[in-house]
């Protein structure tokens, strides 16, 4: 089981392919920031900051990968994820089927419009929400991959919302072979 982050950063990355390996190779030079002086400013031998959070975890008899994309939503997605497989045994489809919430942004909290109402009043008391529906553009939330295995079975999901999401089932692989 691998949990990984790669990146093109745009549609085509930068549009160049490597010659050895054959990838797409990305255009992280999006990243660095024009002005002098910030965090993410150009500078010789500097990295750009990046947003990365793959992760391992075991719960009860369940071993899970997650990982996603959507740059400074990626950790607050994943950590949720996370934190819904350790807290219920493992359970995959039911923690990419929960409700999130995404503070990466701004001092605004931006919530799944189907958080039940008695937890948007409470989140509502400590900060400033603003409450979204999912949807698959504009991205409020990362898009969050995962897999899963318990025993010999294997589970798989991606961000329920996403048109490029699929799926297959160990029948349609039978009948593939």
């Amino acid at each position: 089981m691998v949990a990984m982050t790669q990146t093109l950063l745009s549609v085509f990355g930068s549009r160049v392919v490597s010659p050895s390996t054959g990838l797409l190779l990305n255009n992280g030079i999006m990243w660095f920031d024009p002005e002098p002086g910030g965090p993410n400013a150009l500078a010789g031998g500097k990295r750009c900051l990046m947003n990365v959070c793959p992760v391992l975890g075991e719960s009860g008899d369940t071993r899970f990968a997650l990982g996603a994309s959507g740059g400074r939503k990626i950790l607050p997605a994943v950590f949720q994820l996370a934190r819904r497989m350790l807290a219920n045994g493992g359970d995959l489809d039911s923690a990419f089927h929960a409700p999130r919430i995404d503070v990466s942004g701004s001092d605004v909290v931006v919530a799944d419009e189907a958080i039940p109402a008695d937890q948007l009043e409470a989140l509502r008391l400590a900060h400033r929400v603003e409450t979204v529906p999912r949807t698959v553009f504009p991205y409020a939330f990362a898009c969050p991959s995962g897999v899963a295995r318990e025993g010999s079975t294997n589970w798989g999901a991606t961000e329920i919302v996403s048109p490029w999401a699929d799926a297959v089932t160990e029948d349609d692989m039978a009948g593939a072979a």
